[in-house]
């Protein structure tokens, strides 16, 4: 443990910018913002976040800022440069220090698909945690029916390795689920995204 302590640079939510995104910590004055994502049942039938009131938006927020603290924890807003409003979430649902490996989950406002901010997004996401925080492996998971998100994993880099049936549960259920990962050595070796970030700021 001790070694993987040395090697992995664990510093949380830093602040990270693309060419048109930023990716920061929520704060609370984007309460009336996120409530406005999470309660579109459209675009969160993909995923299991579960809010059915402001309140509950409220106390979720309040939870992800109160966990800042922690190191640990990577959970980013996604925000638009254009116009500096708020459009989605990004974030490691699990993370498994001693495999040095995570899983991430995101997700964005109806408004803001096919726009390829997903796709910016996490590839500067998965930037920073396999060349700056040192981590070895990162994997997403997605529903058979939700093809744009295959588009978004397959754009970042990230290879399918895996198919379980009724393997995934969301707002719609349990669903055949497809995962899909990226280690660091992808990213050296394919030099993937040498022309798509600003990097941390």
């Amino acid at each position: 443990m001790e070694k993987l302590n040395n090697i992995l640079k664990h510093n949380g939510t830093v602040r990270l910018e693309t060419d048109r995104l930023i990716l920061r910590k929520f704060e609370i004055k984007d309460l009336d913002e996120l409530n406005i994502i999470v309660s579109d049942k459209e675009a969160m039938k993909n995923t299991d976040w579960n809010s059915k009131s402001f309140e509950d938006t409220k106390t979720q927020l309040n939870t992800i800022i109160s966990n800042y603290d922690d190191k640990l924890k990577y959970v980013w807003a996604i925000e638009a440069k254009e116009d500096n409003k708020l459009i989605g979430v990004i974030e490691l649902i699990d993370l498994y220090h001693e495999n040095m490996s995570g899983e991430f989950e995101y997700f964005i406002r109806r408004e803001s698909w096919g726009k390829g901010y997903v796709t910016e997004a996490l590839k500067e996401a998965i930037r920073y945690l396999l060349l700056e925080v040192n981590m070895l492996r990162l994997t997403a998971y997605f529903i058979d029916s939700n093809i744009g998100s295959k588009r978004v994993l397959e754009k970042a880099g990230m290879k399918l390795e895996s198919h379980s049936r009724a393997g995934l549960y969301t707002n719609n259920g349990f669903s055949d689920g497809y995962g899909y990962a990226i280690i660091r050595d992808d990213l050296i070796k394919d030099d993937l995204y040498k022309d798509i970030y600003v990097g941390s700021v």
